[in-house]
Parts: structure tokens; sequence; C-alpha cells
């Protein structure tokens, strides 16, 4: 019987013992996210990540006392990675079925609009899909936008899609005429109008709002517990609450997502 006491008693002072460790591991370790250059939500500076978005990161992270790396790097790359596990999150993401799958996704971060851009002498305004009717529409992928107009077009949608490598391709090819006098893009509108704005691209106009939507951080489900993607989220609303995230964004002229 005395054996047995030492047994269970050895027992339960392991699993104590394993279980601190697992805490240490949630709670104790660096993070490292990826992003792409997407101004003006991100973007390189100096060789290091800048913008509002590393800098709502960076203040979740000092508040639950975790290092946190941030990486700027094509898209696609950054994507994959975060999906594989490879490094533990990345931003900025779109609450669709596909990042679910991947990532926990927190609280939405930032408010944001998807805007059909067109040439200033283009006739469109979109206000009903039939609009769209005729027409060659671009968007940068894989992305949200890229996602929204493959979902219109599987709605019924009567248009052609391209799909391009990046929002700088697709206003520039719209700038120059490259989908012809029945074409437009389909892109996050404060991204469009930073571009415009850095390129010159002033024969382009704002042609109608499709879909208003939110970014979020997400945490890859391959490299990050649950328990420590609670609590970089409760640290991104205690942000919130307390006026941080809405002083970031309203210096870079962004709005907080409604949904917070």
């Amino acid at each position: 019987m005395h054996r047995r006491m030492k047994r269970e008693f050895f027992l339960l002072f392991l699993s104590g013992v394993l279980f601190c460790l697992s805490a240490g591991q949630a709670f104790a370790r660096d993070l490292h996210f990826v992003t792409e250059p997407f101004p003006p939500y991100n973007y390189l500076e100096a060789g290091r990540a800048a913008g509002p978005m590393p800098e709502i990161v960076r203040a979740a992270c000092e508040r639950i006392a975790v290092h946190c790396h941030i990486e700027v790097m094509p898209w696609r790359r950054a994507l994959q990675l975060a999906e594989q596990g490879k490094v533990d999150g990345a931003f900025a993401l779109v609450r669709i079925p596909e990042r679910e799958a991947s990532f926990y996704l927190g609280p939405a971060v930032v408010d944001l609009t998807y805007t059909l851009f067109a040439q200033k002498t283009s006739l469109l305004r979109y206000q009903k899909q039939a609009d769209l009717n005729g027409y060659t529409l671009a968007a940068y992928g894989p992305s949200g936008t890229l996602r929204t107009l493959q979902d219109l077009q599987d709605s019924g949608g009567k248009f052609e899609i391209v799909q391009e490598v990046d929002n700088a391709t697709v206003l520039r090819k719209l700038a120059a005429g490259r989908y012809g006098e029945r074409g437009a893009v389909l892109i996050n509108r404060d991204a469009a109008n930073w571009l415009i704005r850095e390129e010159g691209l002033d024969n382009l106009k704002e042609a109608g709002d499709l879909r208003r939507l939110a970014y979020h951080i997400g945490l890859s489900r391959k490299s990050v517990s649950e328990v420590t993607a609670n609590r970089f989220h409760q640290a991104l609303l205690a942000l919130s609450r307390d006026g941080r995230l809405r002083a970031i964004l309203k210096k870079h002229g962004l709005r907080p997502a409604e949904e917070q």
C-alpha cells in the first residue's frame, strides 16, 4: 500500500511538472509574425516592419510580455509559411473559411472597404451585380478581393477575372488600359488611394463599393496553442477598450473595426 501511494504521488508530481512546462510553452514564448508590404497598413521602414498593423501587434505582445518578431515578405510566401506552421502568425487577414481553417482569428482590428476602381472615362458606376456584366475585373491574389470576385462570379456574375501578383500591378495595368474599355479592378480602398497618390495614377476613379469587411491578426493553428492565441486576442481587446488601438489607427488615417 505504501509503495502504491508513493507511485501515485510520483505520477501526480510528474503530471504537475508537465503541466507547468506546457503552460510555460503556452505563455512564455516568442512569436514570429509575417506580413507583406501593404501600405498604409504595413510597410518596411529602415529595414523594419512599420505601420499601424505592426504597431498594434507589438502593443499586444508587450501587454502579454512576449517578444514578437515581424518579418515583411511577399504575401504568397508569408501566407504559406503561416499556414504550414513554420511561423506563428500573419496579418492582415479577412475572415473567410480558408483563413479560419488555418488560423485562430481574433477580434476585428481595422475597418476596410473593397471598392471598384476604373479609368475616369469609364461609365461604370456599380450599384448591382448586373452592372458588372461584360467587364474584365482584376484583383491581386491570393486575397480577399480575389475571393470576393470569385464568389460573385459563382453566384451568376457574367464577367471575366484576372489575377495579378500585387495591388501595384493591378492599378498600373488599369491606368494603362490593359484591361480594355470595360475594365475595372477590385481593391482595398485605402490601399488603392495610397498607391494612386504615390504613383501619380490620376486617371483613375472610384466606381462603387462592393463589400465592407475588417482585417484580423491570425495565429497559426499548427504552431500556436489555443491558450496563447486567446491571450494574444484578449490583449487586442484590451487595446481596443483603453483607446490605444483607435489612437494608432487614427494616426495613420484609418478606422477601427466596428466588430470589437
